[in-house]
This record gives C-alpha cells, structure tokens and sequence, in this order.
C-alpha cells in the first residue's frame, strides 16, 4: 500500500497560496518530518521529488515539499508557469516569508490535519532552494537538522550573468526555459531586494551561524552550481558534514518528466546518504 499523501494550499502573509504535498510515513508515533524548498524554476511536483518524498515516507519519515508563491505555478496548474508575472515578482526575501509560513503551519496545525506528530524538523533544499534553506536555518530554532542538495552559496554570483545597468534600465530581463519554450521574466526588483537586503540574504555568512547538523551533497560534475560552492560552504560552517557525488550533475540524474523505472545510481545515492543522515543524527540525540 503507498503512504498516504495529503494535498492542501495555504495563503502566506501576502495572501498568496503556497500549494504543499506532506507525504506520511506509514509508522505512527514521532516520526521525523523533512521540509523540502525546490530550486530557481523548480516546483514541489519536478522530475523525481515525488519519487524523492516517496523514499523519505518509505523510511518512516513525513516529507512534506511545497510550492514557494512566486514560482510561476497555480494551484490549478501545478505542472506549468501559468503565472509568469508572479515568477517574474518572486525574490529571495518571499521565498524565506513563505518557508516561514510553512514551518509555521507545521508547528500550529500538522498533527491535527495529518493525525500523527513529529520529532524533529530537517530542512532539505535543492540549488537556490539549498541557499533558502540554509538562511532559515541560521535564524530559526525549529530546524534541528539541515540538508543541502547543489546548494548555491552567493545569490549575487547566481545573478552576475545579468548586464546590470541593463536590467536596471529596462526593468526587466527575459531567461529561456528551454524546457517549455518560455521567456520567463525577472524584474529588477529582485536585484534590488537582494541589494537592500544583503547581510540578510548573505548565504556564506549564514553558513558560519548554523548550529544544526548539516549534510552537504553535491555532485562532481554539476557545471549549473559548481562543486566549490559546496566546498565553500563547508568550510564556512562548523556543522557541515560535505558528500561528493561522482556524477548525476545538477539533478543527480533526475529529470522532468520523471521515469520511475529509470532510476540514476547518483540519485539513489543522494537519497540514501540523506536518509542515513537523518537516522544517524536521531539516534544520537
């Protein structure tokens, strides 16, 4: 029998709905959740996370993977950027507003909509979701645990492919999504808020404050967020325990759509490591 998965939305501060999926581990009692933030053109339902939160659940921990409100998807289309002006009005201080939702919802409502409770909560993030994750998890006493998987480490380095004083002028700039052909549009306020908000948004400096164990995976041949970058995260942080996949790239093999029965060894490797992780920091509580 699978593990049960609930599907809900709820509005953030901005009255903006962030869409969740919590997969439930079939063993009840106190089991560890796992909150998932996906990366820069990602959604909670990309390529392999269901596969990825169905491994979790299958491990006897919740996952629950969600969607950040300025991703570009609505809840009435989960698999598309139906909302390219809301992709386009994201920036990184939403996406902390909306994971603070969540973690909020978790601690308020989770055990009476799931019907059981948790233990801990481990952060988990994907690419500029890792980078997320690991802002919150400097700042936030409720993450006992942090997993990053091709976390980026400096958003300004993630946007210095962009002519500045371009972007500035114009407002806007336009990025190809060659998966769907669209030209995605990123307004300068995204800069700006970065700018007005850099030692809050400085990833590195985050890094030295995380207390929580912390598992760093990265593969070796990601060319999208190079391997130093995981490298200069964990010489930052005195928690960080940096695993080196040896292939798989950016997505540790996975892709969009999704393949259950063509599974990368690097993926099963990246999950397997993570969960080992998990089950190891319990035990030694």
């Amino acid at each position: 029998m699978d593990n049960q998965v609930l599907k809900m939305h709820i509005q953030n501060t901005r009255n903006l709905p962030i869409a969740f999926d919590l997969h439930l581990s079939k063993a009840r009692g106190r089991r560890p959740l796992v909150v998932f933030c996906h990366g820069f053109k990602g959604f909670k339902d990309w390529g392999s996370f269901n596969y990825i939160a169905k491994c979790f659940a299958n491990a006897e921990m919740h996952f629950l993977k969600f969607n950040f409100s300025g991703n570009g998807t609505t809840p009435n289309d989960l698999l598309n950027f139906a909302d390219v002006d809301a992709f386009g009005n994201n920036n990184f201080s939403k996406e902390l507003e909306d994971l603070d939702c969540v973690l909020n919802w978790v601690e308020s409502d989770f055990e009476k909509t799931a019907g059981c409770s948790f233990s801990s909560i481990t952060l988990m993030g994907h690419s500029r979701g890792g980078g997320i994750a690991i802002l919150k998890a400097a700042k936030d006493s409720r993450i006992k645990k942090l997993i990053t998987w091709a976390a980026v480490a400096d958003f300004e380095k993630m946007l210095g492919s962009y002519d500045n004083e371009q972007w500035k002028q114009d407002g806007v700039v336009y990025i190809r999504n060659a998966r769907t052909n669209q030209n995605m549009p990123l307004h300068y306020q995204l800069y700006t808020d970065l700018m007005e908000n850099k030692d809050d948004l400085n990833i590195i400096r985050a890094a030295k404050i995380v207390s929580a164990p912390w598992l760093i995976v990265h593969a070796k041949d990601d060319a999208v967020v190079p391997l130093s970058e995981a490298e200069k995260l964990n010489d930052a942080s005195t928690h960080g325990n940096l695993q080196i996949i040896a292939g798989g790239a950016h997505t540790f093999g996975g892709v969009h759509p999704f393949n259950e029965s063509h599974i990368s060894e690097y993926l099963q490797e990246a999950i397997s490591k993570s969960i080992k992780f998990i089950t190891l920091s319990n035990n030694n509580e």
